[in-house]
């Protein structure tokens, strides 16, 4: 009985991948030659081609699928959306009718908080209306239909992560924690888009804890879609300032048209309420990870004493 995680050399499947329990058999598939993760079994294999995906399944009997492949930049999806789109139905349809052929357990996509609508309330819920304006929010609302089609009367357990902003060490710098802290390595001021738009950061060690979560949980048969982030809202700014406090200095932003993006809203932040009724609770403050975020990507910015152990660089073009 073995456990694959595809993605697994991305920034959020390595992330799972160091923290699972080898005795489960870990397999990792992604498209680079090497693993990130050393130690574990891995496989080159390109999730769209239904061979690879099928003679994989017929190697190994896979218990449990957490699906992390797939390119989730913004930018990168526009320049390519009709392919983008077309990759992803392909990969999640070749996956979950392997999964289903083997008879496996626990199938865990990973999807985004963009699948929603605007904020009506205090917090988006599971329940609340999936309209997404955003790309990567249509894209990954797309997949979710086809996985919920394959859920509906299956005796197989299907969850939907519904993912806000994860940020953490090795994160590619096209997101905004790693693209300020890479820009202040190099510049007096960094560039940056909308400043004053709310998100929900999450640091990835605890977006780690919340998926083994919903792995050891009794859940039902079926479909089941569960929200993945702090349950607070902050903007750039806000970022800014708590960086200029851990650093010590003033930093300068000059705005970037280039950046900003038309398709989001103002505010989004998770209600995070059914996650939290199976026990999990955030166990890192924003500014502790922001820290260990900072120390990855411009150690020599913090205060003495504040530096911690750099992680090996990101290999694959992943979540």
């Amino acid at each position: 009985m073995s456990v694959l995680v595809t993605g697994c050399n991305g920034f959020l499947g390595r992330a799972l991948v160091n923290a699972l329990d080898p005795a489960e058999a870990v397999v990792g598939v992604g498209l680079s030659p090497t693993p990130a993760s050393p130690g574990i079994c891995y496989r080159r294999v390109d999730v769209t081609d239904r061979a690879s995906v099928a003679a994989l399944f017929r190697e190994h009997r896979f218990v449990s699928v957490y699906h992390f492949a797939g390119v989730t930049e913004h930018s990168r999806i526009v320049d390519r959306k009709n392919a983008t789109l077309a990759e992803t139905l392909r990969g999640t349809l070749n996956l979950v009718e392997e999964f289903e052929a083997c008879g496996g357990e626990r199938f865990v996509y990973a999807s985004s908080g963009k699948v929603y609508g605007p904020m009506t309330g205090r917090g988006l819920r599971e329940d609340c209306p999936t309209n997404p304006t955003n790309v990567l929010g249509k894209m990954k609302l797309s997949a979710e239909n086809l996985i919920r089609f394959f859920a509906e009367g299956s005796p197989r357990r299907y969850i939907l992560a519904r993912l806000f902003n994860i940020f953490g060490p090795t994160q590619k710098p096209a997101f905004v924690v790693p693209a300020i802290l890479t820009q202040l390595r190099t510049s007096g001021a960094i560039r940056l888009g909308e400043l004053g738009h709310k998100r929900d950061y999450l640091y990835v060690d605890d977006a780690v804890e919340a998926l083994l979560t919903l792995a050891r949980a009794d859940l039902p048969q079926g479909l089941s879609i569960f929200n993945i982030g702090s349950g607070a809202a902050r903007s750039v700014k806000e970022i800014l300032a708590e960086l200029e406090d851990l650093l010590g200095f003033e930093i300068h932003v000059e705005s970037e048209p280039a950046r900003l993006r038309p398709d989001e809203f103002e505010e989004e932040f998770a209600d995070t309420g059914r996650l939290r009724a199976l026990g999990w609770r955030p166990r890192h403050a924003f500014r502790d990870g922001l820290r260990d975020t900072a120390a990855y990507y411009a150690p020599e910015l913090l205060p003495v004493g504040t530096a911690m152990e750099r992680p090996t660089a990101m290999v694959d073009d992943t979540i």
